[in-house]
């Protein structure tokens, strides 16, 4: 299957020039116009994020698993890091929360934290009252 390109030469003449004959109406713009257009929906240049110690410590991180893995995209090797940083954090949390309640609740949290000393108790009375002496 071949094709063929060829050029046409279009050739125009004066009768196929149109004048423009209509009115020039001028116009001006409202005083202080530009105050109208301020919003950031009219700000089309990209301010760029100056990166601190955290956006660096993540991007090496991110960086570290992607050579680690050898994942091809910056994107997965972010969401990783993002994932990881997220759970690290809910773990702390939840670890901080037990300490607290465990302090509150020293010798009456030992139902919930620590080995259970009403059973023992009970055996203990239980022997006494049913033992020989």
């Amino acid at each position: 299957m071949t094709f063929e390109v060829t050029e046409e030469k279009i050739i125009f003449t004066e009768k196929d020039i149109k004048i423009d004959s209509s009115t020039i109406e001028t116009r001006s713009f409202e005083e202080n116009f530009k105050d109208n257009y301020q919003d950031s929906d009219y700000i089309y240049e990209q301010a760029v994020k100056e990166s601190n110690w955290w956006d660096r410590f993540k991007k090496w991180l991110a960086d570290f698993f992607k050579n680690l893995f050898n994942l091809s995209d910056d994107t997965v090797s972010g969401k990783v890091v993002d994932i990881l940083i997220k759970s690290l954090a809910v773990l702390l949390i939840v670890f901080v929360i037990y300490l607290i309640v465990k302090s509150i609740m020293n010798d009456e949290g030992q139902w919930i934290f620590g080995k259970s000393s009403d059973k023992k108790s009970f055996i203990i009375k239980m022997l006494k009252k049913y033992s020989l002496s």
